[in-house]
């Protein structure tokens, strides 16, 4: 063992500039492919937080005609729209009416605000973004029956707590008055901004449900299962177009990253190539002195290793302070947080790849080895 290692280092020695020009251009390549395969990983996590932190409406719409439907198809929590009752529709109390428009998308992704919503009296809904806006005295419905409506509505109408406002003829409890202006809210574990907000039991009739979600990961893998069982579900039009945004950057960036993947290859084959080129006659004169093919280009294969493993590990430093630059450019960019993260699977799973590289061509060396003409070789040198 201690001869085939002192064998190692002389020829490594003798190979000390070919392993020094090639070790360059593998950490180069290596640091590149880990950086790219880094963002690939970080830059979608980040443009799906930013979806979730600006994007109201993270819900998709099905057409089930109850809440008690909806619940059992996933998602975080579901509310419910229902025409004559939260759109298209009229508020009343007494002889004052208050009228409540149709369900449009605005240019920014989210439905128009004179709109109302039902939510489930068995929901998780804390509506606690709301209470920046909310008024003295007032609360949020928590039964069947109950209403919240904005203090435009109170306004118009003169309601106090405690009336009966009736919407579109079915009459609900007024436990709460809120300003929509001046509510704070990231959208997060909240439904879509409405007017009003009416509780209804899981069974009563509606339109169509919103199944809703905390994340606009959770919602697209949601979506993409459910279309799969066919089950009817849309998303709002400025998800959508952001979803295409995350798929074009993962194609760009696993198109670099395959590129970078090749090349890698082919400097490791190079590597090899020189190794045969430049030690040929040695490796005659070591078959001739009876060592066994796999021997021999073991000990290149070795070499190999080494200068793979020496690449990946300052090619992985190099890729994280890339990645950590990359990522703060796109947080400016964004005006929101990007986080780098260490992945250390990466790293193992190019140092697993490099491994199967290496053993292919240390097969190939060996088998090009095996077919060589060792005295026509020595004598020619």
């Amino acid at each position: 063992m201690k001869r085939i290692l002192k064998l190692i280092f002389r020829e490594a020695w003798f190979l000390k500039w070919t392993l020094l020009f090639i070790g360059v251009i593998l950490t180069i390549f290596t640091a590149a492919f880990l950086s790219v395969v880094s963002v690939l990983y970080d830059v979608p996590m980040g443009m799906y937080e930013y979806l979730d932190n600006t994007i109201q409406d993270i819900a998709s719409d099905v057409p089930v005609k109850s809440i008690a439907a909806a619940k059992p198809l996933g998602g975080d929590n579901v509310y419910a729209a229902r025409e004559g009752l939260t759109y298209n529709t009229q508020i009343t109390l007494g002889e004052k009416r208050f009228p409540i428009t149709s369900i449009t998308w605005s240019a920014n992704g989210t439905r128009t605000k004179q709109v109302g919503w039902a939510l489930p009296e068995s929901g998780l809904w804390t509506l606690d973004a709301w209470k920046s806006g909310l008024n003295a005295n007032s609360r949020y419905p928590e039964k069947a029956g109950e209403c919240c409506v904005d203090t435009r509505i109170a306004t118009a109408l003169g309601a106090k707590l405690g009336d009966e406002l009736s919407f579109g003829g079915q009459k609900f409890t007024v436990t709460g008055f809120y300003s929509l202006s001046l509510t704070i809210c990231n959208y997060v574990d909240e439904p879509a901004s409405g007017l009003f907000y009416l509780v209804v039991t899981d069974e009563e009739p509606m339109d169509f449900c919103c199944v809703d979600f905390n994340s606009s990961r959770d919602l697209r893998t949601w979506c993409a299962q459910k279309t799969r069982e066919g089950i009817d579900c849309s998303v709002p039009p400025v998800l959508s177009m952001r979803f295409e945004h995350i798929d074009l950057a993962v194609s760009f960036y696993t198109a670099i990253a395959l590129l970078l993947a090749i090349i890698v290859f082919f400097v490791l084959w190079a590597l090899f190539a020189l190794f045969y080129r430049q030690r040929k006659v040695q490796i005659c004169r070591l078959k001739m002195l009876g060592a066994k093919n796999a021997t021999v280009a073991g000990i290149y294969c070795a070499i190999a290793c080494f200068i793979a493993l020496f690449a990946v590990v300052a090619g992985l430093g190099f890729s994280f302070l890339f990645n950590t630059y990359y990522l703060s450019a796109c947080a400016a960019f964004f005006e929101t947080p990007f986080t780098s993260h260490f992945h250390p699977l990466i790293p193992i799973g190019v140092s697993l790849g490099f491994a199967a590289v290496v053993l292919l061509l240390y097969a190939s060396l060996a088998r090009r080895i095996g077919n060589t003409r060792l005295a026509e070789e020595v004598r020619h040198e």
